[in-house]
C-alpha cells in the first residue's frame, strides 16, 4: 500500500502500474476530442434538418403563394341525406326493378313500399333515358296501367298516371301500341278504356307543345296583370274571351261534358281572334317574350288516329265494349281523344286530311240519344272546321244531303235539350258564318238563332 515515510515523503508499491500525468492528460484529450466530435455531428445534423424543414418551408410558402383559391372550384359537401341506407325497401335504379317491384306480390310484408318505390322512381329513370327504355317501356306501362290501390297509398292515382304519360311521351309509337291493343281487347273493364284514351290525348298535347305555350301564356298574363295594376282603367264595352288559362281550372263537381264544352269553346275563340298587322307599343317586350316550340306530335299523328279509327271499325259490333251506357261513355271520350289527336297535329301537312276523316266519323253520331255523345260531336266539328280545306266544307254547307251541316247546327241550337249542346252549336255557327262572310244565305239567321238560344 501506500503512505507515508519518515521524511513525510509518499511511499510508492514497486508492483503497482504507474500511470504519468502526462497519459492522463491524453485520455482526456482523447475524450474531449471525442465528445467535441460528436456533439458536432449533433450540431451538424440539427443544422442540416433545419436547413431542410427551412427550405420546406420556404417551398411550401411559395406553392401556396403561386396557388389560387377559387371559392367557385370548393364543391360544397351535400348535407342533405335521403336516409335512403335506413329504409326497409331501397330506392330502385333501373327501369327492370321497378318492374320487379310492381309485381311484388300482396302477401309480402314490403309489398306497398316496393310498389310506392317504384311509382316514384319511374318518372325520374325515364327521364334519364336508359338504355334499355325502349325494350321495358310497353312492359312496364301494362303493368302501371293494371296497377291497383290495395293499401291506399298516398297519391296513387297521381303517381299513376305520371308514370303512364312519361312513358307515353319517351316511346310514343311502341307504348302507343300496346295500349291500342288493349284498349279494343276483351274483358277490359271501363276504367281502363278511358284511362288509355286520356293518356293518349295528354300525351299528344306534350309532344306538340301546347303544355309550354299555355304555361308561358300564364306567366305574361300574370306579368301583364301586374303591370295593369299600375294604369288608369279604361271605361266602356269590353268583349269578354274565355282564355285558356281562366277556363282551365274547372270546378271539382263537373263533369266530362262540362269539361268537353269548355275546351270546344276555346277552341273557337281562338280562331275567332283575327290578326292585326300594327304593333303595339310593347313590340320590343313582346318579341322577348315570344317562344317558339317545335311540334314533334305533328308527323306521328297518323300513326296514332288512324289505328285508333280502324280499332273502332273492327270492334263496332262488340256489345261488350260499345253497348249501354258505358259504351255511350266510352265513344264520348274516344271522339274528343281524336279531336285532341287532330288539334295536337296543329299545322303539319296532312293534319287537313285528320280534319276530314274526323268530321265524316262524328257525323255519323249526330243524332245520338245519350247527350254526351252529341256534346264530343260538336266538339269534334269544332276541331276538324279549323283545319278543313275550303272545298270540303263547301261541300258539306251545300251539299246534296237531305240534312245539311248549317241545317243541324241550327236545329241543334234551336231545340236540343242539353244546353251545352246548344251553346256549342251557336258559337259553331258564328265561326263558320264569320269565316266564310257571306258565302251562304243559311247562315243568314244567326241572330234569330242566338235569340232563340
Amino acid at each position: 500500500g501506500c503512505g507515508r515515510g519518515a521524511f513525510g515523503l509518499e511511499s510508492v508499491d514497486p508492483d503497482e502500474v504507474y500511470n504519468s500525468s502526462d497519459d492522463n492528460e491524453d485520455e482526456s484529450c482523447e475524450d474531449d476530442v471525442s465528445s467535441s466530435a460528436t456533439n458536432s455531428n449533433i450540431d451538424d445534423s440539427y443544422v442540416s434538418s433545419n436547413d431542410d424543414d427551412e427550405e420546406e418551408d420556404d417551398s411550401d410558402d411559395s406553392d401556396d403563394d403561386n396557388s389560387q383559391w377559387d371559392e367557385e372550384d370548393l364543391i360544397p359537401y351535400n348535407l342533405n341525406d335521403n336516409e335512403d341506407d335506413l329504409r326497409v325497401t331501397p330506392t330502385p335504379r333501373y327501369l327492370r326493378e321497378c318492374i320487379s317491384y310492381l309485381r311484388t306480390s300482396e302477401d309480402d310484408k314490403t309489398a306497398m313500399e316496393r310498389h310506392e318505390a317504384a311509382l316514384t322512381s319511374i318518372p325520374s329513370i325515364v327521364q334519364s333515358n336508359p338504355i334499355d327504355l325502349s325494350d321495358v317501356a310497353p312492359m312496364l306501362a301494362m303493368e302501371v296501367l293494371h296497377k291497383e290501390d290495395k293499401f291506399n297509398m298516398n297519391d296513387f292515382m297521381k303517381k299513376r298516371r305520371e308514370c303512364m304519360d312519361i312513358l307515353m311521351v319517351h316511346e310514343p309509337i311502341l307504348v302507343f301500341r300496346r295500349f291500342v291493343s288493349e284498349l279494343f281487347g276483351d274483358n277490359i273493364a271501363l276504367g281502363t278504356r278511358m284511362d288509355i284514351l286520356d293518356v293518349i290525348g295528354r300525351a299528344s298535347e306534350e309532344l306538340c307543345g301546347v303544355n309550354l305555350l299555355r304555361k308561358n301564356r300564364e306567366d305574361n298574363d300574370l306579368v301583364r296583370q301586374l303591370q295593369d295594376k299600375n294604369e288608369p282603367k279604361v271605361s266602356g264595352k269590353r268583349r269578354l274571351v274565355n282564355n285558356n288559362s281562366s277556363n282551365n281550372h274547372l270546378p271539382i263537381q263537373a263533369n266530362d261534358a262540362d269539361i268537353y264544352t269548355t275546351r270546344a269553346l276555346n277552341l273557337i275563340d281562338e280562331t275567332q281572334k283575327t290578326r292585326r298587322w300594327g304593333h303595339g307599343r310593347n313590340r320590343s317586350a313582346r318579341a322577348q317574350q315570344q317562344r317558339t316550340v317545335t311540334n314533334r306530335f305533328g308527323p306521328i299523328a297518323p300513326l296514332f288516329f288512324y289505328p285508333l279509327l280502324e280499332g273502332f271499325m273492327k270492334s263496332k259490333d262488340n256489345v261488350s265494349i260499345w253497348g249501354g251506357a258505358n259504351g255511350s261513355r266510352l265513344m264520348s271520350s274516344f271522339l274528343v281523344t281524336l279531336s285532341t289527336l287532330a288539334q295536337s297535329a296543329g299545322n303539319h301537312p296532312g293534319t287537313n286530311v285528320l280534319a276530314a276523316d274526323l268530321f265524316d266519323l262524328a257525323w255519323s253520331f249526330r243524332d245520338a240519344e245519350i247527350a254526351e255523345v252529341r256534346v264530343s260531336v260538336l266538339v269534334a266539328f269544332a276541331t276538324s272546321i279549323a283545319f278543313l280545306p275550303l272545298d270540303f266544307l263547301l261541300q258539306k254547307l251545300y251539299g246534296a244531303d237531305g240534312d245539311s251541316f248549317p241545317g243541324y247546327l241550327k236545329k241543334t241550337a234551336i231545340g236540343d235539350s242539353d244546353r251545352n249542346c246548344r251553346e256549342l252549336a251557336t258559337a259553331i255557327t258564328k265561326n263558320v258564318s264569320t269565316s266564310l262572310g257571306g258565302l251562304g244565305s243559311d247562315f243568314g239567321s244567326l241572330d234569330m238563332v242566338e235569340r232563340m238560344s
